[in-house]
């Protein structure tokens, strides 16, 4: 009988999306009325210092380290420009140390109690441009415009959209392109050209955090005495982008059998420690529960291979130019301008890709990832064959 009653949640989901639409146009009419690119252009030839804050406050880690060439490339092109970031507290630790950033505010999106006073430093910093750094999807709730106007923009700069109050200076987003060059879009206001910059993705790593990756990875050598470091990430933020357990321990099994005998730590969420150490104990690896995000990226800048599903872990790669065996989707997941099939892959970064089947890793078997992760240990003894 139950089975006829209608599903509950429709009507509180259409209640918030009304909500979400309706705030969205209340702060829209509160937001200065464009004028114009060309007022960009007069605030960056003015002479002045010029205060940009760069927006990312989705929770996404791999695509604010995508975004991070794009960052460097705004604040280098002129000298009266400083520019601030605002992201969110999880992905915030990608952008420690840059040297690029004057200053970084961490936004809690379920904290609403301390929105207040990043509202208030917002407008006390008094900043001239503000740049919407997504460019794969349009916002459609009130977050965005209400950071427009607490940082007092008159300046607005983002991917065309439904909402033409939003931004006042509007670019287009090429299709069939990497994410890192459609979010390269962004930079052609600053009199950036596309072609011919470097949009590499960075990450800055302190020496002390360099000398915790090195003892685990001395550590790990202990039990292997492999000099080829491989790091192997078991984790992945949705459900889909998780490859079984079982399919990590066969294939690490085969791993060992190559003449190359690498040593191996493996790595996960918080949720995943007991899978990491299972895993890791059918293999005779080591397991490290990183304590932070900032353990996972030093042992990716000190690895010589990385193991992972698609994730931010794979991104963290290419800004150290890792090689990756990175395990994908069939086609990746993202509403906006049309995505090739490789537009999330670690950009320009060596390594292999191994697509699923569909639209689940679940789906992929260990036939081609264990071909690819040979292949690349192929080339990691043809190396160190050369060396030697």
């Amino acid at each position: 009988m139950s089975k006829h009653l209608p599903q509950p949640i429709e009507k509180p989901r259409r209640l918030q999306q009304a909500w979400r639409s309706l705030s969205m146009r209340a702060f829209l009419r509160l937001l200065p009325v464009a004028p114009g690119s060309s007022t960009l252009s007069n605030s960056l030839n003015s002479g002045k210092k010029v205060r940009v804050l760069y927006i990312r406050h989705d929770l996404k880690i791999g695509d604010l380290v995508m975004a991070t060439g794009i960052i460097r490339a705004i604040a280098n092109s002129s000298p009266n420009i400083t520019l601030d970031v605002l992201t969110s507290g999880n992905a915030a630790p990608v952008l420690f140390g840059n040297p690029h950033i004057a200053k970084l505010y961490s936004y809690w999106r379920k904290d609403w109690w301390t929105h207040p006073r990043l509202w208030f430093e917002l407008r006390r910093a008094r900043y001239d441009i503000a740049v919407d750094g997504r460019v794969n999807h349009i916002s459609r709730h009130a977050t965005l415009p209400l950071l427009f106007l607490a940082s007092g923009c008159a300046v607005r700069v983002g991917v065309e959209c439904e909402h033409p109050r939003l931004y006042t200076c509007t670019v287009k987003v090429p299709p069939g392109l990497h994410f890192v060059e459609q979010a390269a879009s962004l930079v052609p206001p600053f009199g950036i050209p596309t072609q011919g910059t470097d949009f590499q993705p960075e990450i800055f790593v302190t020496e002390r955090e360099m000398a915790y990756a090195s003892e685990q990875w001395e550590l790990a050598s202990s039990s292997s005495n492999g000099e080829f470091k491989l790091l192997v990430n078991i984790s992945a933020a949705a459900v889909e982008r998780r490859w079984p357990d079982e399919r990590f321990v066969e294939t690490l099994r085969r791993i060992r059998s190559h003449p190359l005998h690498p040593t191996i730590i493996v790595i996960s969420g918080a949720r995943d420690r007991e899978s990491a150490a299972q895993i890791a104990n059918a293999v005779g690896a080591t397991v490290v529960a990183t304590a932070s995000l900032r353990d996972a990226i030093a042992l990716v800048a000190t690895c010589d291979l990385l193991f992972t599903p698609d994730t931010g872990i794979a991104h963290i790669a290419s800004a150290f130019k890792k090689r990756t065996v990175d395990l994908l989707l069939a086609q990746p997941v993202a509403p906006g301008p049309t995505m090739r099939k490789d537009a999330f892959v670690p950009y320009n970064t060596p390594g292999r890709n191994v697509y699923s089947p569909d639209m689940a890793i679940t789906s992929l078997d260990t036939g081609p990832v264990i071909e690819a992760m040979m292949d690349e240990l192929d080339l990691g003894l043809a190396t160190a064959g050369r060396i030697a």
